[in-house]
């Protein structure tokens, strides 16, 4: 027995030990777990809304004409998200820094809709801008070069173009994508561009149909092409007609340089068609400079081909902020505006 007892002794001093132990590791995880709770009730959490924009000043000295300098735009986006699959897209727009009655400027509403992610897709209610060309859905200045929008983007396809309606957006991973919309329609019995009717109490009794096939499955290729359909452009049964645009274009990167080519044409069926095609090259020096040529060429009359020319640089003090220089050349039906363009972009 005298040998049995410290035996004893000894296992239960372990075990009261053990159980102190056990207590201690408990009362600490207790306290680590309220720690967690409190930190995570304190964090702030991602907003669901958020705020973008971009914004762009020009100066534009042309013989024949006044030297100009002009906010041209200061654009705000107010996005927020419903949802993982719901989520409202927004654009407000200020061009040429004043607007009101007797001003040069205008205050326009440019995006506007909800989206609704699918698998595969997605669908747009609301304004939307129209997929077509390049730059007309994506068009902050630090994405394009020169100064001003080229003049085929301006006046035939027209830049920018937003229409009231619905639209699926479907892709893959092969890289091919479509768009398929129906939406709100052009009413103009002159100018494609002016026909924008900006889904202000727009006119409606003749609604437009379009469709966008687009690939991108090798890199440094991108091809598309878009048809708009539209049975009456102005609007009225028996009046100017049907009117199909038709454009295409090519992007290709080799390394640095850049090719791009564009083709836009309007089929008006009592109408004046128009027509229009960008040839473009560009080079990109390194991450703060890239150069660049374009000709433009296009009819949006009937008196002939308009011609112009741009080349300069970009200089990207940021990826998001770009200062620009372009020397400008144009033949007398375009507007015979020789000169060059100065301007400051950036977006966040």
């Amino acid at each position: 027995m005298k040998r049995i007892l410290p035996l004893t002794l000894v296992m239960m001093c372990c075990a009261t030990t053990s159980f102190a132990n056990e207590d201690k590791v408990a009362e600490l995880q207790a306290q680590l777990n309220a720690l967690a709770d409190y930190v995570e009730a304190q964090s702030v959490q991602p907003s669901k809304t958020t705020v973008g924009g971009y914004g762009e000043l020009h100066y534009n000295n042309y013989q024949n004409t006044s030297n100009k300098i002009d906010m041209h735009r200061y654009v705000l986006f107010v996005n927020h998200e419903f949802s993982d699959s719901i989520r409202f897209f927004s654009e407000l727009e200020v061009e040429h820094a004043i607007s009101g009655a007797g001003q040069t400027g205008a205050t326009e509403l440019e995006q506007a809709f909800i989206q609704f992610e699918q698998r595969g897709g997605n669908i747009k209610v609301g304004m939307f801008l129209m997929p077509v060309g390049i730059i007309n859905e994506t068009h902050e200045p630090s994405t394009f070069y020169g100064t001003e929008r080229n003049p085929i983007d301006k006046y035939i396809i027209p830049t920018t173009w937003r229409e009231g309606g619905v639209m699926y957006s479907g892709y893959s991973e092969t890289g091919l994508s479509y768009d398929l919309a129906i939406h709100s329609g052009l009413n103009t019995t002159t100018s494609i561009r002016s026909g924008r009717q900006h889904v202000g109490n727009a006119v409606a009794d003749s609604l437009a149909y379009t469709a966008r096939l687009k690939y991108a499955g090798i890199q440094g290729l991108e091809l598309s092409t878009t048809i708009n359909y539209q049975e009456d452009l102005d609007q009225v049964a028996g009046g100017i007609g049907s009117a199909t645009l038709i454009e295409a274009h090519a992007v290709y990167s080799l390394g640095q340089l850049k090719f791009t080519g564009l083709l836009a044409n309007w089929t008006i069926d009592h109408g004046q068609n128009t027509q229009g095609v960008l040839l473009e090259s560009s080079y990109r020096i390194n991450a703060e400079w890239g150069v660049f040529a374009r000709q433009n060429t296009w009819d949006d009359t009937g008196a002939g081909d308009k011609v112009q020319y741009n080349a300069g640089f970009n200089y990207w003090a940021h990826e998001d902020v770009v200062l620009k220089f372009d020397v400008q050349q144009q033949n007398v039906l375009a507007g015979d505006k020789d000169g060059f363009n100065l301007g400051m972009g950036y977006q966040f």
